[in-house]
């Protein structure tokens, strides 16, 4: 257990870093799950792009991150689910200081993330929309994601 968050620390460390290039903000870990928030700080009127570009970066950093870091025969795998809409972001406090985010797109982006295969990043049709013409990369054809009213996902080529 303590080599997994150990594991764990460091691979957040390095989304951290990541997100921060990418002026995104890290919300929230839920367990081995990262919470990257997109123009909910700031205005970011390229936030989609940026969000998708993160998730490509996280993935690239991967196979070096399992090489550097990893525990001998285990190797770390990820899945990314992409979906940006509306969301409340707030401050709790109680003993202690929180920050967090509700709304539907949390819970969307969490379905759309179970419809990656493990290294894959899967995207949300209502984000793909939202990205420029001058995307790079290619995306696969379109899955239904189970639980999200007539929400289709694709699959990020990379």
């Amino acid at each position: 257990p303590s080599e997994l968050v150990t594991l764990l620390d460091k691979l957040f460390t390095l989304f951290d870093t990541l997100a921060t290039a990418h002026s995104l903000e890290r919300l929230k870990t839920i367990g081995d799950a990262y919470v990257v928030a997109a123009n909910s700080l700031h205005n970011c009127p390229d936030h989609r792009a940026k969000a998708t570009q993160l998730a490509v970066d996280f993935m690239r950093a991967l196979p070096r991150y399992n090489a550097e870091h990893g525990i001998p025969g285990v190797t770390i795998r990820i899945r990314i689910g992409l979906h940006t809409d509306s969301a409340l972001v707030g401050v709790i406090r109680m003993k202690s200081t929180y920050f967090d985010c509700w709304g539907d797109s949390i819970t969307v982006a969490e379905l759309v993330q179970k419809t990656a295969p493990p290294n894959g990043i899967m995207v949300s049709d209502v984000t793909r929309a939202g990205l420029p013409p001058s995307w790079l990369y290619p995306f696969g054809s379109p899955v239904t994601v189970p639980g999200a009213d007539d929400l289709t996902a694709r699959q990020l080529l990379i």
